[in-house]
């Protein structure tokens, strides 16, 4: 069985920063072990393929068309269609090109029934630079979806 995957929320968090945690996330509910991975999949190849190698594609292919998006600073964006316009124009400046970004670390997968899920990840961001060239610091990203 292939889970419909639904992106509930994005939401961004700065704290300082320290190493992601790679234990396997905590897994709640009812659902099958199928699905956790296909989970794992689809959100590793958005934030790789996507977030990783400045694709808009890969980056939208988690999104449904009811999405959420809340960055670190507050920015918020609904609907897919919002939501990848502003990741375009983020992909575009040159300082978000800098940065260096750990590993993905899946923190929880929640299911809410058997076909929804929420899923928690981490990623800690490194190097990035702001508009005016000055260093972004470091920041940790929980991402819900």
């Amino acid at each position: 069985m292939k889970l419909p995957f639904i992106l509930a929320a994005l939401a961004f968090a700065t704290v300082p920063m320290v190493a992601a945690q790679n234990a396997d996330p905590k897994i709640e509910g009812q659902h099958n072990p199928e699905d956790v991975v296909a989970i794992q999949k689809v959100v590793t190849a958005a934030v790789d393929e996507g977030w990783g190698k400045f694709d808009v594609a890969h980056t939208m292919a988690e999104f449904t068309p009811g999405a959420c998006w809340i960055n670190a600073y507050g920015i918020e964006k609904e609907g897919k269609e919002e939501i990848e316009k502003f990741v375009t124009r983020i992909f575009a400046a040159p300082g978000m090109r800098h940065r260096k970004q750990l590993p993905l670390a899946f923190r929880s997968i929640r299911f809410i029934r058997p076909d929804i899920a929420l899923v928690h990840t981490r990623q800690d961001t490194t190097d990035q630079l702001k508009a005016d060239g000055t260093p972004e610091g470091e920041r940790v990203s929980h991402v819900f979806r």
